[in-house]
């Protein structure tokens, strides 16, 4: 069976999950997920996206934790459980902005999957490696709710920077 891992981020209560990326949870079955993770922690001049998602852990308190650990310094029983509880999994919005910046390989983006279709459909209505985003994105008709909270999001953005 063997362990499985999440990178979590402490600080602001939010975590990746390799299953949402589609990608395995063991230790070098998740490509995507370590990139996503790069992008999250990236500190830089100028690094920005449309859901400001780069370089947001940056600074932050995180952790790869496993699921066989009972015992650890930051919870009672297991952080992994309460994780996958109480915090936020934002997996489907840094897999949008991978596919953005077109750091998705193929075989991903054609599992069918419907929150992936969902990011391929955002992902075709914008310009690449827009950080401002087109009128025409509210036509978009998501099929899961992951495709709606990244639409909301870049709806709020788009408020945000108009």
């Amino acid at each position: 069976m063997g362990q499985y891992f999440l990178p979590v981020n402490l600080t602001k209560k939010q975590y990746l999950h390799p299953h949402h990326m589609g990608e395995g949870l063991k230790f070098g079955e998740f490509p995507h997920t370590i990139l996503g993770l790069t992008y999250l922690l990236a500190d830089g001049e100028g690094m920005s996206d449309a859901l400001g998602i780069t370089g947001s852990w940056a600074g932050d308190q995180i952790v790869i934790i496993a699921d066989y650990a009972e015992k650890n310094k930051y919870t009672k029983g297991s952080l992994y459980e309460v994780v996958k509880k109480d915090y936020e999994n934002i997996s489907h919005e840094v897999l949008f902005i991978l596919a953005v910046n077109n750091e998705i390989k193929t075989p991903l983006m054609e599992e069918g999957d419907d929150i992936l279709q969902d990011i391929i459909a955002l992902h075709d209505a914008l310009p690449n490696g827009v950080v401002s985003l087109p009128t025409t994105i509210p036509l978009l008709q998501m099929k899961t709710d992951a495709g709606k909270r990244i639409l909301e999001k870049l709806l709020m953005r788009i408020k945000l920077n108009t």
